[in-house]
């Protein structure tokens, strides 16, 4: 039988106009037979005349400690200390501690119990808000319990704490995080070396980096070591350019052994960096992007050294974008030489795209790769010789190229490539020449595919080709 807060107020509108009735009583009963510790606790607290023993007797059986301190903090007349007995029996630590806060509450009692509980979050809300708890037991409740979290706050928040015994605890159950905000929150810290030590056993490089940064006295060289030891790149690079006092060349020691080719550009760009050092590395990692990165954003690099590391990977994009974007004219003179002596027809073609390349040069060692995509493609760029790169297309004798020449490259020798593609015997691509280049010869394509024997294409050719013979089928004439 579970009541709402509005039907209770009805029961108690009526309980206030007609007393403690037949109807009311009967009404308890089932609130009380319900078992249900909030409608009983509702009852007692909002129906006039209510049985308060009664309900409290009912709302001890359900062991239901969140109702069992309502009725204890909002019924008239509860008995106190029986209330607080069940909640300590129940066990529950946010309920201990918040029956605490009851003024005839037993504080010792309940802070025995909740100490039980071996929960540190109340154990130190319990010292922080309860009048008269006992701060030593408490502290130590949560020293031994060894969440670093509720210790810290128990430092930062209870009055009268004992920070050098909080220190020492911390020392043994603290993470970088809890030991970091020690030693930047928490008034009258004094830095030492066990402290700092404890905060490197951790392992972590993010609060060992934060500590250097910004505690006063910090022992950079101790916590340098340590980043160094934990071989993260990110930290030892913020430690390089941040921390005052910081050993950059064994910084940049540590981050080559990383072998994180990311946090070498950027560290190659601090003071005091050593440039060649870090562009060996770069190149050893073999990682394009990195070292397009590395010639990019790094002053005082090897240009050659790095081109020939770039032309070793085989990574066009990076490869193009090198020559784009770094060094001088003369060092992309040279890295032209490379890529030609390459023989890669994509890096050729690429390269003879952007602005500045050597068409002349770059046209002869396309032609000299024969791949024919390419040789196709390059003949799109301006300032190409077309009758040299269509010469090459037609000793190829393929068809579909020939055809693919004459159809989209504008300046193409048509009647070249007509003759080359009869002289194909193709019948596809013969047919497909007349259909879609203009101003072809229809009658020599006709007759070169009526060679061909393909009798389909040949009809096709006479029924779809504009100026085409008609297609006339012989008949063998039978001898009378």
């Amino acid at each position: 039988m579970a009541l709402d807060q509005d039907y209770i107020d009805e029961l108690n509108t009526y309980a206030k106009e007609h007393g403690r009735d037949k109807e009311i009583i009967r009404i308890e009963k089932g609130v009380i037979a319900s078992q249900d510790a909030e409608t009983i606790y509702l009852f007692a607290r909002n129906v006039s005349g209510a049985d308060m023993q009664a309900l409290q007797e009912a709302i001890l059986e359900t062991g239901n400690a969140k109702f069992i301190r309502r009725f204890a903090k909002y019924v008239e007349g509860a008995d106190i200390p029986r209330l607080q007995d069940a909640v300590i029996k129940a066990g529950d630590p946010r309920y201990i501690y918040k029956f605490a806060k009851n003024r005839k509450a037993n504080v010792k009692l309940l802070q025995d119990a909740l100490i039980n509980t071996r929960n540190a979050e109340y154990i130190y809300q319990f010292a922080r808000d309860i009048k008269g708890a006992d701060l030593k037991e408490l502290q130590n409740a949560v020293v031994q319990s060894g969440d670093s979290e509720f210790i810290l706050e128990f430092a930062l928040n209870v009055k009268n704490a004992d920070i050098l015994a909080l220190e020492k605890a911390l020392i043994k159950w603290g993470d970088g995080n809890t030991l970091y905000n020690f030693a930047t929150r928490v008034p009258g810290f004094i830095i030492n070396d066990e402290f700092q030590q404890a905060l490197v056993n951790t392992g972590s490089s993010y609060f060992i980096y934060k500590f250097a940064e910004n505690v006063e006295g910090a022992n950079i060289k101790m916590l340098q070591d340590a980043l160094i030891e934990l071989k993260d790149p990110m930290p030892m690079l913020f430690f390089a350019r941040n921390i005052k006092g910081a050993d950059i060349e064994a910084l940049e020691k540590g981050i080559i052994e990383c072998g994180d080719a990311g946090h070498m550009v950027f560290f190659a760009q601090l003071k005091g960096a050593n440039i060649e050092a870090l562009q060996d590395a770069i190149i050893k990692t073999g990682n394009p992007m990195y070292i397009y990165e590395f010639a990019k954003e790094v002053k005082g690099v090897n240009y050659s050294a790095l081109q020939e590391a770039l032309i070793r990977t085989n990574d066009v994009g990076y490869i193009i974008a090198f020559y784009r974007d770094v060094g001088r004219f003369e060092a992309r003179k040279e890295f032209q030489d490379e890529v030609i002596e390459s023989g890669d027809a994509t890096m050729i073609y690429n390269l003879a795209c952007l602005k500045g390349a050597n068409i002349k040069l770059l046209q002869k060692a396309i032609i000299e790769t024969g791949d024919l995509d390419y040789i196709l493609a390059f003949a799109h760029i301006k300032g190409t010789d077309i009758s040299a790169l269509e010469q090459k297309i037609i000793l190829s004798k393929k068809p579909e190229y020939i055809y693919e020449f004459a159809k989209l490259i504008k300046g193409a020798d048509k009647q070249a490539l007509q003759d080359a593609i009869i002289l194909t015997r193709n019948a596809k691509y013969i047919f497909l020449f007349a259909k879609d280049i203009k101003g072809c010869d229809v009658k020599a394509l006709q007759e070169a595919i009526n060679k061909t024997r393909n009798q389909k294409l040949i009809e096709k050719f006479a029924q779809k080709i504009k100026g085409a013979e008609p297609y006339i089928v012989k008949k063998e004439v039978e001898n009378e």
